[in-house]
Formats: structure tokens, C-alpha cells, sequence
């Protein structure tokens, strides 16, 4: 892997470039769990047969939600680290990687999150959250950011637990879990990473290259609309198929 020419980790608010191959490629693969969090989503909304009231869609939605917003945490996490240090740098290839086949695994893992899945959805999920801000640790070395992410580090672990012991408990609580981990995590991303007797961060040492983030905004909007066309050309060509099929049918019966 590519080092950028440093054998040590710095963070960096100059411009970096554009995306990465790798970034791009890790975009790609979030786009495929987004789609799975879409059918789900369409399958939620959608009420059976002799169902009198739409609370179950509701209910339904409402996992949906959580699962998409543990979905987005990571790619979040992963396009903000990008864009604090050298894309390009062995570390952070390393986490972009991990942040890859994780984001895998929880979208092959969505339909099933909350039934067979659960533990595999969450392991994964906790993977890409520790990892993250524990290669960071180790490849800052003495750096004063360093302190930062040694208290994420800790968050992540102590929501993990939660995020892994939901998983193996019923649907319900299950939900309670999950959903106080993701709360935990995102109210302590807003108020700076707070852990008693470490103190917590301010807004400006989260500085970051923001050319590079726009573009991977860019990058991404750009995958999920190429992904959204290629499913609705699909979707369009389906039916004029099965006309074809039909008319070929009825032609051989009536021979």
C-alpha cells in the first residue's frame, strides 16, 4: 500500500486530491446496502393481505430507519477520516478496506437484521466503528489528536457491547439496544466524545479537507443516481420481456 511518501500518520486540512480508486470502490459497495436497505424499506411499507391497520409498516419503518442510520455512521465516519489524513497513506487504506467488507456484510446481513442476521449485522457494524478510530491510535503515534481517538476508541467499545449483546436477544429488545447504542454514538460525535477523566474535543479540532469531503459527496451522489437509472432501465425493460414471452404463448396455442 501506499505510504504518500510518510511513514507516519499527519492530519492535514490542505487539499489531498481527489478520491481514491479505493474510496470509490467503497462507495460502490454502500450503494449496494443502501438498495437492500430500499427493498426493505418498500417491503415494510407495504401491507399484507387482510392487514386492517398500516402499524405494522410503521413498526417496520421505524427498524429500517435504525439500520440505515448505523449504515450511514459508517460511511460518515470513513469520508470524514479520509478527508482529515492522507487518503493515499497505508493506515488509511487499511481502515477504508475494513469499512469496505464491513459495509458488505451488514447489507448482505439488512433483510435478516432482525430475525437470523442480528449478530452478524452488529459484528460487522462494531468492526468498522472500533477499527477505525483504533488504527488511528496506533498510527498517530504520540500526536495530540491521538487523545481523541483513544476516546472514541472507548465509546465504540462500550456501545459495542450493546450493538452485540441486541443481537443476541429477541427482536424487541433488540431494538431497545441497538437503538440506545446509535443514540449514544451520535450524542457523543455532537458534544465531542466526552469520557470521564479524558476530557472531550472541540468543533476545531475536527478540521478537515474540505475539497476532498465535497467530492466524495459528489462521488457518492453520483454512484447512487448511476445505480438508481440501471434499476428503474431494469424495471422498464421487465415488462416489454414478458409481452414478448406472452405473445410467443398465445401464437404456439393458437397454431
Amino acid at each position: 500500500m501506499a505510504t504518500g511518501g510518510k511513514s507516519r500518520l499527519e492530519p492535514t486540512t490542505e487539499s489531498i486530491g481527489r478520491a481514491t480508486f479505493l474510496e470509490l470502490f467503497f462507495d460502490l459497495v454502500y450503494v449496494f446496502a443502501l438498495t437492500r436497505i430500499s427493498a426493505r424499506a418498500f417491503e415494510d411499507l407495504a401491507l399484507e393481505e387482510g392487514t386492517v391497520h398500516g402499524w405494522s409498516a410503521v413498526t417496520g419503518s421505524a427498524k429500517t430507519l435504525l439500520l440505515l442510520l448505523a449504515l450511514w455512521a459508517v460511511w460518515q465516519g470513513t469520508a470524514w477520516t479520509t478527508s482529515r489524513y492522507d487518503p493515499r497513506h497505508g493506515w488509511l487504506q487499511g481502515i477504508v478496506i475494513t469499512a469496505l467488507v464491513a459495509s458488505m456484510v451488514m447489507g448482505v446481513a439488512i433483510p435478516r437484521a432482525f430475525s437470523t442476521a442480528g449478530l452478524m449485522f452488529a459484528a460487522a457494524y462494531v468492526i468498522a466503528q472500533v477499527s477505525r478510530p483504533l488504527v488511528l491510535v496506533i498510527a498517530l503515534g504520540p500526536h495530540l489528536f491521538r487523545r481523541l481517538k483513544v476516546r472514541m476508541t472507548i465509546i465504540f467499545a462500550a456501545t459495542g457491547v450493546l450493538w452485540i449483546v441486541g443481537a443476541l436477544l429477541p427482536t424487541n429488545p433488540r431494538v431497545v439496544l441497538w437503538t440506545a447504542a446509535l443514540l449514544t454514538e451520535y450524542f457523543a460525535a455532537r458534544f465531542g466524545w466526552p469520557v470521564p477523566g479524558l476530557g472531550r474535543s472541540t468543533i476545531s479540532r475536527w478540521d478537515i479537507a474540505g475539497e476532498h469531503l465535497a467530492d466524495r459527496y459528489q462521488q457518492f451522489f453520483l454512484v447512487a443516481l448511476g445505480e438508481t437509472i440501471l434499476v428503474d432501465a431494469t424495471g422498464a425493460g421487465r415488462p416489454a420481456v414478458l409481452t414478448i414471452e406472452v405473445r410467443r404463448s398465445v401464437a404456439a396455442a393458437a397454431r
